[in-house]
């Protein structure tokens, strides 16, 4: 739009269509302008994207209410026992759960589920949470607990 606002402003003109927009300029300043704003565009539109992917979720635990960003994973479909699941950190619920480390969870877990993948495999703790809010709708969801950390997200979720 700022774009779009300078070149009309230079006395070109600028459209929009079908999400794409269209200048007719023949002068260098437009070209110039043009040439520096489309990596400001390209930049904001991947960001815009990456948080659009980003899913706030409120888990209760234990009568803990706990805050986590889960990345939109549309690859991950696991599901246990019909429901499905959200792979999320150990470091991000631990404070809820009520056990020191991760191999002490893991030997109380209510239940466990074998998952396979691209780049491993193997068996992954299993609760479910009193509550689980999705972008502020309750859904039904069990966790999956990895003693990972993930970089600027709590875990992944496929819904």
């Amino acid at each position: 739009a700022a774009f779009m606002a300078l070149m009309m402003i230079m006395g070109n003109d600028a459209y929009i269509a079908n999400g794409s927009v269209t200048v007719f300029s023949g002068d260098i300043l437009g070209f110039i302008i043009y040439g520096l704003s489309f990596p400001l565009i390209v930049l904001f539109k991947k960001i815009l994207k990456m948080r659009m992917k980003i899913r706030k979720c409120q888990i209760t635990i234990n009568g803990k209410k706990i805050d986590v960003s889960l990345l939109y994973d549309s690859g991950n479909l696991l599901m246990h026992k019909g429901v499905n699941v959200a792979v999320v950190s150990w470091d991000a619920i631990k404070d809820a759960l009520g056990t020191d480390t991760y191999e002490d969870f893991v030997i109380i877990a209510e239940d466990r589920m074998i998952f396979n993948t691209v780049g491993s495999n193997g068996i992954l703790p299993v609760t479910e949470p009193e509550k689980f809010l999705l972008d502020g709708r309750e859904v039904s969801v069990k966790l999956a607990l990895i003693n990972k950390k993930f970089n600027t997200y709590d875990g992944i979720i496929g819904i």
